[in-house]
């Protein structure tokens, strides 16, 4: 999964992206993500159910794009 951060309108935002397996609770990753006027990719590798919380850490929290992988299905080469 990839989250793409951009301040278009460039208000200095910090907030933070934490990951939260949902169904142990059990926090997988907390990062600060700052100055992305220019834009900003973070990406994880991620199994099975997550909670991803975005909070203003100083001024407003943004979101400008989630991607996601496809499935990535194992083929079984051989002869036939």
């Amino acid at each position: 999964m990839t989250l793409y951060f951009r301040d278009y309108e460039k208000r200095s935002i910090k907030q933070e992206v934490e990951i939260t397996d949902l169904v142990t609770g059990k926090a997988l990753d907390k990062q600060v993500v700052e100055n992305f006027t220019e834009g900003c990719y973070k990406s994880w590798k991620i199994q099975g159910y997550v909670k991803v919380a975005i909070r203003s850490a100083a001024g407003f929290s943004c979101i400008s794009g989630v991607f996601f992988d496809p499935l990535q299905v194992p083929v079984q080469t051989g002869k036939i």
